[in-house]
């Protein structure tokens, strides 16, 4: 359940917002529940999947700016994280894109079901539909605070057939966090 109250702009109950961060307890923290394993953004198993897809389909008609996606930002930083699974990466040939980003890069899964080519300006690009199968995607994770500076400039390299989506990255390591990466799809709508 979603108890929204007044007392700070996300409407979290009994937080302060710079506490929103901090919480380590095990239940719920303000209005977004999850399961606490230690401190850090990135250092919890999430169990997000339906307001994560609530804001998938916001991004998916242009609104990347609903107040559900203020508070999984306040809360996990998500627009430093970018999971990418193709032509991207380090070595591939729109790295480039990338270049400039200073980071650090890990091997992680996203679920997702990976188009293999169709996609693209050349039409022989990658693309994944944002999946709650058990079909894992591999690809790199890449955390940076340069991030949030380069969005402007990476979407309008990947164009409109591509919307950049949240997904929950799984690192080598087995840490869980929110990240964000260029798809074609949700599980029930598709870029033709």
């Amino acid at each position: 359940m979603w108890l929204v109250t007044g007392g700070n702009p996300f409407g979290f109950a009994g937080h302060s917002t710079e506490s929103l961060a901090n919480c380590t307890d095990v239940g719920f923290c303000g209005l977004v529940p999850y399961y606490g394993v230690g401190t850090g953004n990135c250092n919890r198993t999430l169990n997000h999947q339906d307001k994560l897809r609530e804001i998938n389909e916001k991004r998916w008609q242009g609104d990347y700016g609903s107040q559900l996606e203020a508070i999984f930002e306040q809360m996990y930083s998500v627009s430093e994280r970018l999971f990418v699974y193709g032509t991207l990466k380090p070595n591939e040939k729109n790295a480039h894109v990338l270049a400039d980003v200073s980071g650090r890069w890990e091997k992680a899964t996203i679920n997702a079901i990976l188009h293999t080519q169709g996609f693209g300006g050349g039409q022989g690009d990658p693309g994944v539909v944002i999946s709650h199968s058990e079909r894992e995607v591999p690809g790199l994770l890449l955390t940076s605070p340069d991030l949030p500076y380069a969005w402007a400039s990476i979407d309008a390299f990947e164009g409109e057939e591509y919307v950049r989506l949240l997904c929950i990255a799984k690192a080598k390591t087995g840490v869980e966090c929110i990240a964000n990466v260029y798809g074609v799809g949700l599980d029930h709508l598709k870029r033709s």
